[in-house]
């Protein structure tokens, strides 16, 4: 997406009106993969300020997908139990959302 952006970083507000750029992300309560990072010297202990305790109740987290264009947007997906594969991806999100706002910008839809 980077290079195509660099690419035609000329182009016109009229002509970027038909890309569509997407993201998702995972929101959690706490830290992403459920660890905490600490920089340490070699053979260093762990210091005690730098030990979290452990909640014993699963903190929840949720992944929500979404896309902009310069006119419009997409609505803000949450993608519900699990990872998004490629499987899921097709059915939730491209079937679902994405084919409906290509029909909205028409021919020249581009999906980034």
């Amino acid at each position: 997406r980077l290079e195509f952006a660099r690419t035609h970083v000329n182009w016109t507000a009229e002509q970027w009106s038909p890309v569509l750029w997407t993201d998702e992300s995972r929101f959690s309560l706490r830290s992403p993969d459920g660890r905490e990072r600490v920089w340490r010297r070699a053979g260093e202990r762990f210091a005690q300020c730098a030990i979290s305790p452990r909640d014993s109740f699963y903190a929840g987290s949720i992944m929500v997908w979404g896309g902009i264009s310069r006119e419009a947007h997409t609505e803000l997906v949450i993608v519900n139990r699990g990872t998004l594969n490629a499987e899921r991806y097709v059915e939730e999100v491209l079937s679902e959302h994405v084919v409906v706002f290509a029909g909205f910008v028409g021919p020249r839809f581009m999906l980034m």
